[in-house]
């Protein structure tokens, strides 16, 4: 890829200009090898300070303008360099000329807000501006705008989804869940926050991901393997490991357990499906469960814990069931 078009990539990334196509060339090319990455993100890093600096600009014609930044780049390429200028310092001189003519020429981003419902039976997929795909589970809604401003990247959630957050350094990503605010560069977590439930979750497949209370009061910083639980009305929180990210279940369609105590093992049933299981004696206490189950079926789950205890599986009603007997 020339250079010219690299430098094109990067100037629509800064301003909200790519297309899905041209995000997966930039990114290929970023990932190519160390030198692009830091090249890269040297170049952000510059725009960020350049931009912090200076008052608005005027709407510019965009491509008109980019086309005279090529020619200055272009002449600049034809003056002799110094061959024992390292990487860093090339890369930060190319940022700075790149940043300024980036700041100047930028569009105004827009903002129309949009909302999109997830309704039953399906689930509900989508691709934002910025390349962040994001599945609503059913009855759960995302508020986004069309196009993301070049300083952070914001949507509203209610309900359940799965996000997979397009790695933006300098551009970073929240989600209002009204009860609180959660802030990512780039990662791959789930989150749920139902209204009529007094509790909300986050769960991380990769990455890091920050989630503070209205004000700053409290946060917690989490990573892959971590599920938090979140008290909606005390306002407090806590971290637990889960490892298999069954806080996931709704989006990967499976419950796996790997040596799981019985009662960590029924916690999540009981959260995947919104029902109770109580135990009336104490034989499983001490048992543990290795299996993977699929989510199709609350029936078939419990038919399993029956034959792998030799438990008795009592229904008391639509939402209720009890656990009587069994051995490990």
């Amino acid at each position: 890829m020339s250079e010219n078009k690299i430098y094109s990539l990067i100037f629509k990334s800064l301003t909200g200009q790519l297309s899905a196509d041209q995000r997966r060339q930039l990114k290929e090319w970023t990932s190519a090898s160390q030198e692009n990455h830091d090249l890269h993100e040297e170049i952000g890093k510059v725009w960020e300070l350049s931009k912090n600096s200076t008052p608005t600009p005027p709407q510019l014609d965009m491509d008109k303008e980019f086309s005279i930044f090529q020619r200055k780049l272009e002449a600049r390429k034809k003056k002799p360099l110094i061959r024992k200028i390292g990487l860093f310092r090339i890369a930060a001189s190319i940022a700075i000329v790149l940043a300024a003519a980036l700041w100047w020429f930028a569009p105004t981003p827009t903002s129309t807000p949009r909302q999109i419902t997830s309704t039953a039976p399906a689930v509900q997929e989508l691709q934002l501006q910025d390349g962040t795909e994001v599945v609503l589970n059913t009855g759960s809604s995302l508020q986004y705008p069309e196009q993301f401003s070049t300083e952070k990247r914001q949507v509203r959630l209610s309900g359940e989804a799965y996000f997979d957050v397009e790695h933006a350094p300098q551009q970073p990503f929240e989600i209002d869940l009204n009860i609180g605010l959660v802030e990512v560069l780039g990662t791959s977590f789930t989150i749920r926050n139902l209204p009529e439930e007094d509790t909300a979750e986050i769960t991380v497949e990769s990455g890091k991901v920050r989630f503070a209370f209205p004000e700053g009061t409290s946060s917690w910083n989490l990573q892959a393997g971590d599920r938090l639980l979140i008290d909606k009305a005390n306002t407090q929180a806590q971290v637990i490991k889960d490892p298999n990210l069954n806080g996931m279940a709704w989006y990967s369609g499976q419950l796996l357990f790997d040596d799981t105590k019985i009662d960590r093992a029924l916690h999540d049933l009981e959260r995947f499906f919104n029902i109770k299981i109580e135990q009336l004696d104490d034989k499983l206490d001490k048992c543990s469960i290795s299996t993977t189950l699929p989510v199709n079926s609350l029936d078939k789950m419990l038919k399993t814990l029956h034959l792998l205890f030799d438990a008795e599986i009592i229904k008391v009603d639509e939402k209720n069931y009890q656990i009587k007997g069994g051995k490990c």
